[in-house]
C-alpha cells in the first residue's frame, strides 16, 4: 500500500512540475503607437478612431528575442517589423469588438497575428490570437451646444504578448510513469492475493 501511494505521489508531482512556458512579448518602447476611443456620458466606448503612428519595441521571451517597429498600416492593422535586418514581419489585426476598459486607463483587447514573412522560430507564437494593452495618455471632454456629448481618450500601445503554452510531458516520460504504476498496481494485486 506504501509503494503504491509512494508512485501516485510520483506521478501527480512528475505532472505538477511541467509549467507554462514563458509567453514572447512585444513591449512599446515609446508612447508613439496610438489609438482613440469615443466614449458616451457614462463612459461608454461608442466609436474607436483606428490607429496611428509608431514605436520602437522590444521582443522578449524571459532573454530580449529583437528589437523592431511596430508602425499603423490603417485603422485597426498594425505591422511588426524586426530591425535592423527585416527579417521577419508580422501583421496585427486588433480586434476593438473585444475591448475591455479597466481601471487605471487601461484597454485590452485582441490583437490576431499573421505573418508576412519570418525567418525567427520565435516569432511563431504571435501567430493567432494574441492580448494588447493600451494605456490613456489623456481623457478629453467633448462639448455641443454648451452640453456634455461624451469623451475622447487617447490611448498609447503598451504592449502585445503572444498566449502561454503549456508544455506537455514527452512519450518517454509518459511511458515510464504508466509502467510503474502497472507495477504498483501489479504488486499490489500480488499482495491482495497471498492474504485472502
Amino acid at each position: 500500500m506504501k509503494r503504491f501511494f509512494l508512485a501516485v505521489v510520483c506521478a501527480v508531482a512528475l505532472f505538477a512540475s511541467t509549467s507554462a512556458q514563458a509567453a514572447p512579448i512585444i513591449t512599446a518602447a515609446d508612447d508613439n503607437l496610438l489609438s482613440t476611443v469615443a466614449f458616451d456620458t457614462l463612459g461608454n466606448p461608442i466609436a474607436f478612431g483606428g490607429l496611428s503612428g509608431a514605436t520602437i519595441a522590444l521582443v522578449t521571451d524571459g532573454p530580449p528575442i529583437s528589437l523592431g517597429l511596430v508602425a499603423a498600416a490603417d485603422s485597426d492593422t498594425g505591422l511588426f517589423v524586426d530591425l535592423p535586418d527585416v527579417n521577419d514581419a508580422l501583421a496585427f489585426d486588433f480586434l476593438f469588438g473585444t475591448s475591455v476598459f479597466g481601471p487605471g486607463g487601461l484597454w485590452t483587447l485582441s490583437a490576431v497575428g499573421s505573418p508576412l514573412f519570418l525567418s525567427d522560430p520565435a516569432f511563431l507564437p504571435f501567430i493567432g490570437v494574441n492580448v494588447a494593452q493600451f494605456s490613456a495618455l489623456s481623457l478629453d471632454p467633448i462639448f455641443g451646444n454648451d452640453q456634455l456629448l461624451g469623451y475622447l481618450g487617447v490611448y498609447a500601445l503598451d504592449f502585445i504578448a503572444a498566449p502561454e503554452v503549456n508544455e506537455v510531458p514527452e512519450p518517454a516520460t509518459m511511458g515510464l510513469v504508466g509502467l510503474g504504476l502497472a507495477a504498483a498496481a501489479r504488486r499490489r494485486a500480488k499482495k491482495s492475493n497471498k492474504a485472502a
